[in-house]
């Protein structure tokens, strides 16, 4: 038999396997609905592994013209997405579950709540006073979840922590309004400008 390129089949395991290239190695197995590449005995639908230590192991992705993406792992225990040829890594998974980006995030939620509602003249902010009690009892801000809720929840929707974030700047700003408004009429009061 030429390991160069030879074609295996067993017929009891229904297994089929192709190899080509030095070693007798499966390059492409398919057994029991399971797809082994590099793996003779895929243990899941798809199963990818590198041959040799001096393999990239990735999928590539290309469309019908010239854009091509690879899913790889990086060999620190993370996987990747990055532009083919950039050699820069775009989107990558650690295995301790951090994301990391090199560009911007985009967030389309169906349910995007933008809280331009806290500029409608019939909204009521929270009266300092008010508020000053709140943070001084509750140790955060009023809508804002507490670390402790966010630690037992054990995860946090950026999206809605980013609109939640986004009232408390549009709130803030109309506090500051308010207090300008407050230092001119002073301001008047005493004759300065």
């Amino acid at each position: 038999m030429n390991d160069r390129n030879f074609l295996r089949t067993v017929i009891a395991g229904l297994t089929l396997a192709f190899s080509m290239g030095v070693s007798a190695q499966d390059v492409l197995t398919v057994a029991d609905d399971k797809v082994g590449i590099g793996e003779s005995t895929p243990l899941t639908l798809l199963h990818i592994k590198a041959t040799t230590s001096t393999n990239t192991n990735y999928i590539r992705l290309q469309d019908a013209t010239t854009t091509t993406w690879l899913l790889k792992t990086t060999g620190m225990e993370a996987f990747a997405f990055s532009k083919a040829g950039t050699g820069q890594n775009e989107f990558i998974v650690e295995a301790d579950g951090d994301v990391k980006i090199t560009g911007s995030f985009y967030s389309q939620g169906q349910q995007l709540n933008v809280p331009d509602y806290v500029f409608d003249p019939s909204y009521q902010l929270m009266p300092p006073e008010q508020l000053a009690n709140f943070v001084a009892q509750n140790k955060h801000l009023p809508s804002v979840p507490s670390a402790a809720e966010i630690k037992e929840a054990g995860w946090i929707n950026i999206t809605e922590m980013q609109m939640t974030l986004l009232g408390k700047v549009e709130e803030l700003t109309l506090y500051m309004l308010a207090q300008q408004k407050e230092i001119d009429e002073l301001r008047s009061q005493i004759g300065m400008r």
